[in-house]
């Protein structure tokens, strides 16, 4: 089972050629040239012999040093929290606020599906406006009247100290300005769960 959701800023351009090779992730995280095997045609024309082939390129701005991870530290047990403190429901929704849905629904869901193994997943620069859009919406106070009504419908009786409360108000926060980041530079934005 998958720990930690991974969350990291990049160009629709890193995210489309991910999702075609989706074995360089971990290379594209640590900053690692990877080797990748050129995906050959399955039928080739007559002419197409008489051709060069393409080598397969690295996108440009491809990183050379690990990838810096933005977001709350969201994992296996607060996953669903996230999700109702940025959305307010604990029902699917569609669009952003989907971002956390995608670790316990696969199939309701707005992310871009990059690998079969359901690992992986993005929104394009297009998307994170309105996921910025759910973050803007969030402040210390939304977010603690959010995290106690999740307590509430979930028949949670112990409450959390305020350590608790302040890690989770901090992810928030953080989440907000790497993805206000983001969008200032037109990037999607891809998580992992590992």
């Amino acid at each position: 089972m998958a720990l930690c959701l991974n969350v990291f800023a990049l160009p629709n351009e890193h995210i489309l050629f991910l999702k075609e090779y989706p074995l360089v992730v971990d290379d594209y995280i640590y900053g690692e040239s990877p080797e990748i095997e050129v995906k050959k045609p399955k039928f080739r024309s007559f002419f197409a012999k008489f051709t060069k082939e393409k080598s397969q390129c690295l996108p440009n701005n491809w990183p050379t040093s690990e990838v810096k991870m933005i977001g709350p530290l969201a994992n296996h047990r607060n996953i669903e929290l996230y999700h109702y403190i940025l959305n307010g429901t604990n029902k699917s929704v569609e669009g952003s606020g989907s971002l956390f849905k995608t670790w316990f629904d696969l199939n309701q869901h707005s992310a871009i599906k990059m690998d079969n193994s359901n690992g992986n997943y993005a929104f394009n620069s297009e998307q994170l406006p309105d996921l910025f859009t759910l973050l803007n919406g969030l402040n210390d106070k939304v977010i603690t009247k959010r995290f106690d009504e999740w307590l509430s419908i979930n028949d949670v009786s112990d409450k959390p100290n305020e350590l608790v409360y302040k890690e989770v108000i901090d992810g928030c926060v953080s989440f907000k300005e790497g993805v206000a980041e983001a969008v200032e530079k037109g990037l999607g934005l891809m998580w992992t769960a590992s």
